[in-house]
């Protein structure tokens, strides 16, 4: 390349005159200017009508259709959320023995429409060990110590625990996946009806803190219209 005095420099082509105006902060009102000149289209995500035509336009249900009262109704998802420690995998353990069983939880027994019947209920426990598990459901014998009667739940609920050796198989993405498939294979081999996690924040290993991560798990739930979820 043929030397130019006029265009080159002794230590480099270094005009830094020609970098003025492109510092971070120019450079970002730049961008702000930029969009603020792009003509938005209407985004047309939410479909508004009157509260009355709502409620005409909605699909009739019976009593019979209540999963855990008005709750949670049959094909729905789902969740319950509070403070740790106060009883929420208990409560889910319950509606899970209620729906196996086909019978209503107190209060919800007194409704005239018959509850709906038997169901093939999958619990993902991810709270509990089987010996954790064993001492919530059974009654201390007099010593103290000895664990009897444990009680007897419905045939037709699956429980079913994390075994995981820690690598991603070939063929999919991330823990997530892979654990979204095994359920999806439950789901068909045992003929489940009702899908209850415990808990859902177990589904994803990333933080759920994140909103991504929250809206991926709920979106890969809503999926599975088949079911229903807690």
């Amino acid at each position: 390349m043929a030397y130019d005095d006029e265009t080159m420099y002794e230590s480099g082509d270094q005009d830094y005159d020609s970098a003025i105006g492109w510092e971070r902060e120019n450079i970002r009102k730049l961008k702000e200017k930029a969009r603020k000149a792009v003509v938005k289209e209407s985004p047309e995500m939410l479909y508004s009508k009157r509260m009355d035509d709502w409620m005409r336009t909605a699909k009739e249900i019976s009593a019979s259709e209540e999963l855990f009262g008005p709750f949670w109704l049959s094909g729905e998802l789902a969740v319950l959320f509070s403070s740790a420690g106060v009883g929420k995998s208990l409560l889910a353990t319950q509606i899970a023995e209620s729906l196996a069983r086909g019978v209503r939880l107190f209060p919800f027994d007194a409704s005239p429409a018959p509850a709906q019947p038997p169901q093939r209920v999958l619990y993902l426990d991810f709270e509990l060990t089987r010996e954790q598990l064993l001492i919530r459901y059974s009654a201390v014998g007099d010593d103290g110590v000895t664990l009897e009667t444990p009680y007897s739940f419905s045939p037709d609920i699956i429980r079913s625990e994390m075994y995981w050796n820690g690598h991603v198989a070939a063929g999919y993405e991330s823990f997530s996946d892979m654990l979204f498939e095994d359920i999806r294979e439950i789901v068909e081999e045992a003929r489940i009806e009702t899908l209850i996690v415990d808990n859902i924040t177990f589904l994803d290993r990333t933080s759920t803190t994140n909103v991504n991560a929250s809206l991926g798990i709920m979106r890969r739930l809503n999926e599975r219209k088949l079911m229903q979820f807690l």
